[in-house]
């Protein structure tokens, strides 16, 4: 029970497992058990979509980590041969410790990151000047016990009362925090990217039933950490999917608070 007292911290992911098969969750969190990993080759595929989705994410952590260190917003006129070039350096990494399959499955699947990068980078830039918000922490880590590396990265679990006076201990890494308003501004928004499809996400219906809880908690968890750390009156005014993808098209999911 992640409301007792003892109890360590908890994650949306876990929660959104017991929401989704409560004995999934016994097994997986009470017993500690798990199915063995399985060792499958694609040949049709080059990266699994954990290794896609992790790849990109990293691409587009360092890419608005370097803007960010400058004070820009991202614009695809100038930035795009710099996120191309880190996508390139990132795949040639990856080359070296995950075999080719097939030359034909490489190719079609670098073809679709790199449109996935267009896609993001053109809806960034129309994001960033059409709200007057710009990307602020990225990958903050909220109660994962590592080291501070942002304003508003702490190493214990956030406790968050529930509407009927339990708390819970909630802990997660948070794709991006952007700023709303410019320098000096107390409103933010939380953005998580989406790199697959967008089945199973609805906006007239975010929580579904307790088997999508991150848009709560994490707004909840940066609320938190943003009083602490930055303003007594800051507000989280939104949480958002980003669908980067060729077939999404860019789509952005967002509810407010």
């Amino acid at each position: 029970d992640p409301t007792q007292s003892a109890a360590k911290r908890t994650s949306p992911s876990r929660l959104e497992a017991f929401g989704s098969c409560p004995r999934k969750f016994f097994f997986r969190y009470g017993l500690g058990i798990k199915p063995p990993d399985e060792h499958v080759v694609n040949h049709e595929k080059w990266l699994d979509p954990l290794q896609f989705g992790s790849l990109l994410h990293d691409v587009f952590e360092d890419f608005l980590r370097e803007l960010t260190k400058q004070s820009r917003i991202p614009e695809l006129q100038r930035d795009w041969d710099n996120l191309l070039d880190l996508l390139r350096n990132k795949i040639a990494v990856l080359q070296q410790s995950i075999p080719i399959p097939n030359q034909n499955a490489y190719e079609r699947q670098i073809q679709h990151l790199e449109k996935t990068c267009e896609v993001f980078l053109r809806n960034e830039e129309e994001h960033c000047r059409s709200t007057g918000s710009a990307p602020w922490v990225l990958e903050a880590s909220i109660g994962l016990g590592h080291d501070p590396a942002s304003p508003i990265d702490c190493a214990d679990p956030v406790c968050l009362t529930l509407s009927d006076g339990r708390d819970i201990k909630v802990g997660g890494r948070i794709d991006r925090v952007d700023k709303i308003g410019g320098e000096g501004a107390s409103d933010f928004s939380i953005w998580d990217y989406k790199t697959g499809s967008d089945w199973g996400f609805e906006e007239s219906d975010p929580f579904r039933q307790g088997r999508k809880l991150q848009p709560f908690l994490y707004v909840g968890m940066l609320r938190h950490r943003l009083v602490e750390t930055v303003d007594a009156e800051a507000q989280v005014n939104y949480f958002g999917y980003f669908f980067p993808g060729p077939k999404t098209g860019g789509l952005r999911l967002q509810w407010t608070k």
